[in-house]
């Protein structure tokens, strides 16, 4: 049985994986480029400062949530076409949710980083500001910009039928 079509939402699926690395490496050289950094004023680690700790720890939380919801629509999808059955509407509307706002929530945990790395985020070329550039070209695209959600609660809110490319 054929359980994943071409259409949109697949492609939701492999953006949505994308900016989940993103997310997680810009995390990765946020910390980095603050290691080691002292406050110029209060001589403090700059990785110390409130402010970046939360930031930070609020976006790996965040990481986290999406990973997992991801995760969880793919198991179910997979757990589905094993036992046989067709991917159902419910299925396809979860896993375009989780995919839209998985690219959407990432590229602010992106920005996120980019923001608490601070001066160093900007260098040019900087993994950072590749990653910070990476992460807005998806939120564009139609798999995956804010209209999702709209086309998604048309369906679940009977205006619209499915279509397997939501």
């Amino acid at each position: 049985r054929v359980v994943f079509m071409p259409g949109t939402w697949f492609i939701s699926i492999c953006a949505a994986v994308t900016h989940l690395g993103l997310a997680a490496r810009a995390l990765e050289e946020a910390r980095a480029s603050l290691a080691g950094k002292l406050d110029r004023f209060s001589g403090q680690p700059v990785l110390a400062k409130p402010g970046n700790l939360q930031a930070l720890e609020e976006a790996v939380g965040l990481l986290f949530a999406c990973r997992s919801g991801v995760a969880n629509v793919m198991r179910e999808i997979w757990d589905q076409a094993q036992s046989g059955q067709l991917l159902d509407q419910e299925l396809s509307l979860l896993a375009r949710l989780a995919t839209t706002t998985a690219v959407d929530q990432c590229e602010g945990i992106v920005r996120a980083a980019y923001d608490v790395a601070g001066a160093s985020a900007v260098r040019w070329p900087g993994v950072l500001q590749r990653l910070y550039r990476d992460a807005s070209y998806l939120t564009h695209h139609i798999s995956a910009n804010g209209d999702s959600f709209e086309r998604v609660g048309r369906v679940r809110g009977g205006f619209d039928l499915l279509d397997f490319r939501i």
